[in-house]
């Protein structure tokens, strides 16, 4: 008798709080709705009846959850409701809480989704209270911040390979002046050399000249002069 009494205090207590539910979620601001035991969803607040596109509650309430807002993969896949994780809830009592996930609008559009969902005792046995949160902003926000880091890697790559570009350009420039002042050197110094073979070639010829009593300077050839007139003939 004690234990009739206190099971029908326990589902009384249920009653009152599945009476009170639909009060207490609609003044919270977070998109809510709650699946009963058999995954049919039995209330969903003002919140997430506009984020879902649902004019009224009626228009949802009875609906199976899964089939309605989670029955398909980003790609386009199946996504079975077996391996649905937002209605686990239901039979391990266990708490879900996903970072990312899809859920469809009501004329066929997909949005990104974080989402908890929570084991809830109801009348009829254990259902879910599922919470998410629409996370497109998010995303968008994240995407354009990658943007942005992706826009600055590409232009720290572009600056380092111009700085590298100059740098080489340089060298280039620096071996080919180098390389012209060798040359020029060369050249400077190969004259300086030929002329000073010149001049000890021209001493060494003078100084045999001496040793053989020869002037040391050669003598300067004037105009050659006419050979001397003959004398005539005598006439006969």
């Amino acid at each position: 008798m004690e234990t009739r009494t206190e099971s029908g205090w326990q589902g009384a207590a249920v009653s009152r709080i599945d009476a009170l539910l639909p009060a207490i979620l609609d003044c919270v601001a977070q998109p809510v709705w709650v699946v009963d035991p058999t995954g049919a969803i039995s209330f969903a607040n003002p919140a997430a009846l506009q984020e879902l596109g649902y004019p009224t509650l009626e228009s949802l309430r009875g609906k199976p959850s899964h089939e309605t807002i989670h029955y398909q993969h980003p790609d386009g896949s199946p996504f079975p409701v077996d391996e649905c994780p937002m209605l686990r809830p239901r039979t391990t009592g266990e708490t879900i809480d996903v970072e990312e996930d899809w859920f469809f609008r009501r004329n066929g559009t997909m949005f990104p989704v974080s989402y908890w969902s929570a084991p809830i005792d109801m009348p009829g046995g254990r259902g879910a209270v599922v919470a998410f949160t629409n996370i497109e902003e998010r995303r968008r926000a994240e995407e354009e911040r990658l943007a942005r880091l992706q826009a600055e890697r590409e232009r720290e790559i572009a600056n380092a390979r111009a700085d590298e570009l100059a740098d080489a350009r340089r060298r280039v420039i620096e071996a080919a002046d180098q390389e012209r002042r060798r040359v020029t050197r060369d050249l400077h110094d190969g004259a300086q050399q030929e002329l000073l073979n010149v001049v000890l070639n021209l001493k060494r010829a003078q100084r045999l000249r001496s040793e053989r009593g020869l002037p040391r300077t050669p003598p300067a050839f004037g105009p050659r002069e006419a050979p001397p007139a003959q004398p005539a003939a005598a006439s006969g």
